[in-house]
């Protein structure tokens, strides 16, 4: 593999699955706080960076509390300037996405009510 001996494959099956269920639930999130709470929470954009908030400290708590380096979240790497300004339109294409996502949640068309009271 390219991620070298300490890469196996149920590591990277678990990560995959991990990421595709968060991803998925936070959307049904979101979209349930854009429709149904829509005229409370009117700043999609505040949503999205109070997100992103949340999970850069809950990534680095959950690294401070790591004992053995091996198993570490966030590992150093080396990196050259040249390389980090190639990622830089990633970078922003994935948070622009972010945004997008919500902001189109926000002016998507309401889904039948959650309850029938009739």
């Amino acid at each position: 593999m390219a991620c070298g001996a300490s890469c196996r494959p149920y590591e990277v099956a678990s990560a995959l699955g991990s990421y595709a269920l968060i991803s998925s639930a936070m959307v049904v999130l979101n979209k349930i706080v854009f429709t149904h709470l829509g005229s409370k929470v009117p700043y999609p954009t505040f949503v999205t960076w109070f997100q992103m908030l949340v999970t850069l400290v809950f990534c680095l708590l959950a690294d401070a509390t790591v004992a053995r380096p091996e198993n570490k979240l966030i590992r150093p790497i080396a990196m050259s300037t040249s390389i980090a300004r190639d990622l830089v339109p990633l970078s922003l294409a994935y948070c622009g996405t972010i945004v997008l996502n919500n902001l189109s949640l926000r002016s998507a068309t309401k889904p039948a009510p959650m309850r029938d009271d009739r």
